[in-house]
């Protein structure tokens, strides 16, 4: 009985030895590893309590810019509030079509490629939207890679690929009702696909019944093509515009201001280090320079934080490994070090807002802004008098299959104040354009207006601004009109 005992108490005794040595097998390579600064017990200690970063970034990170309605009558459009709920269960709705083609579940016939030529996709686009159905707008093209990783879809499972700039479901394009017509447009091809509506996707008499809605009710916004304009050879054909008088174009925004996070503007040096560099804080050395940067540096990575919340990411090895990876592989990792970062602003809503696939050969750039109360923050920021390049991007992150290689990213958070009246008439604005900037050239195309708050240098106050981009890449800023 004693000798049992005995075994029992050994046998105790080897598996806590085991048990404490696995713990400190992880605490040193922990230390040691000098990328992936995850805690060696979270997932036993917090891993049901915490969601993982890949789960957070396709609910915050996967979000079309625009959800528009088309009535398909005289060219009629509404924009859809992308705080409402109407923009979640349309969303919704769009994601279960993706998944379903990405497998081909439902899909009758085969897909057919109905514009290969990238010059007259635009004009193909603007044919399709006098169609009624809902359509979906990104400002930049997921390719199919990425854009299944977001579906939570596994590569062995995907029979279709389908990569996605923008979407419509049209709805009378087939007269039976079990059946929808998707059209996909990438940066080469629009793509039709026709699909029974699943048990558990919403029926057809759903989305004439919102449309319905929206037009007896004018809760949002209506728009027209920019084919009702007298200028509208400045405008890509697949624009639609606000339309209406001025004094139904009347709307509120609350006014807004940015400040650098307490943290920082405090200098609580451990702290911040505690959130930057995560269980790899050990094994960096850290000190204050020229009194208004902190410097955090180890053999591989170099952090340079500004009091003015600039904060900038190296990865210092002059040799990087040739794996450059996927856009999901290389997404993953970008969203592992935003994730880590990110209570610095914690309250902030950050969005994807460009891709970038290749950087040197090596690296992918994915690009993100803030939003706030819905719109977008448009960054006008220099970072540094000894740095003359002005980035419009809040965050900038590029990233392999292996690592995060560089990051610039302002550090903000938000107050919102008191609303204020604002004309959101869109029909003069480009008169107004020409009249600001003197030469517009007639072969420029704007290809989007937007309302947008604008983060200027040395300024708490963030001024509500119309945003208009060209599809050279060219941004013009125009000031909102305020009514007394």
């Amino acid at each position: 009985m004693n000798r049992k005992r005995l075994e029992d108490i050994k046998t105790i005794t080897i598996l806590i030895l085991v048990f404490a040595s696995l713990i400190q097998v992880g605490i040193l390579w922990e230390i040691q590893n000098h990328w992936f600064p995850i805690s060696f017990l979270s997932p036993v200690f917090n891993g049901a309590s915490k969601p993982k970063p890949e789960d957070v970034a396709r609910i915050d990170y996967f979000n079309p810019e625009r959800i528009i309605i088309a009535e398909g009558i005289e060219s009629n459009f509404w924009a859809v509030d992308n705080e409402s709920g109407d923009y979640i269960r349309l969303w919704n709705e769009a994601k279960a079509y993706l998944k379903n083609i990405s497998e081909r579940r439902g899909l009758i016939g085969q897909p057919q490629i109905i514009a290969a030529d990238r010059n007259a996709l635009a004009e193909k686009w603007s044919a399709l939207m006098e169609k009624t159905g809902i359509i979906f707008e990104f400002d930049y093209t997921l390719e199919s890679d990425l854009l299944m990783w977001f579906l939570g879809r596994e590569t062995e499972d995907v029979t279709e690929p389908v990569g996605m700039k923008r979407m419509m479901i049209a709805l009378r394009d087939d007269i039976n009702s079990p059946v929808n017509t998707i059209y996909i447009q990438t940066d080469d091809t629009i793509t039709r696909y026709n699909i029974n509506i699943d048990e558990k996707q919403l029926p057809k008499e759903y989305f004439f019944n919102l449309i319905d809605k929206i037009d007896s009710s004018g809760i949002y916004k209506r728009y027209k093509s920019v084919a009702w304009m007298n200028y509208n050879k400045y405008f890509n054909k697949d624009m639609i515009i606000s339309f209406g008088g001025k004094k139904s174009s009347i709307r509120n925004f609350k006014r807004v201001s940015s400040f650098v996070p307490k943290l920082i503007t405090a200098k609580k040096t451990e702290d911040i280090a505690a959130i930057l560099l995560g269980g790899e804080k050990a094994s960096y050395d850290y000190a204050e320079a020229f009194g208004n940067l902190l410097e955090f540096k180890n053999l591989n990575n170099l952090y340079r934080l500004r009091m003015d919340g600039f904060l900038e990411y190296k990865y210092l090895p002059l040799v990087n490994e040739s794996n450059k990876g996927t856009a999901s592989e290389a997404f993953q990792r970008a969203i592992e070090f935003i994730e880590r970062v990110k209570p610095l602003v914690s309250g902030t809503t950050l969005n994807l807002s460009g891709i970038n696939k290749n950087v040197n050969g090596e690296s992918y750039e994915f690009l993100f802004d803030y939003s706030v109360n819905g719109l977008k923050v448009y960054y006008n920021y220099e970072p540094g008098s000894n740095n003359r390049k002005k980035n419009n991007n809040a965050l900038v992150i590029r990233a392999n299959g292996n690592r995060v290689t560089y990051c610039s990213w302002l550090l903000r958070q938000f107050d919102s104040t008191e609303e204020e009246s604002f004309l959101t008439y869109q029909e003069d604005i480009l008169d107004r354009l020409i009249n600001k900037y003197n030469q517009i050239s007639d072969s420029m195309l704007i290809k989007s207006i937007d309302i947008s708050y604008m983060l200027k240098n040395g300024s708490p106050e963030m001024e509500l601004i119309w945003l208009i981009n060209s599809t050279e890449g060219e941004k013009y800023i125009l000031e909102m009109e305020g009514v007394k």
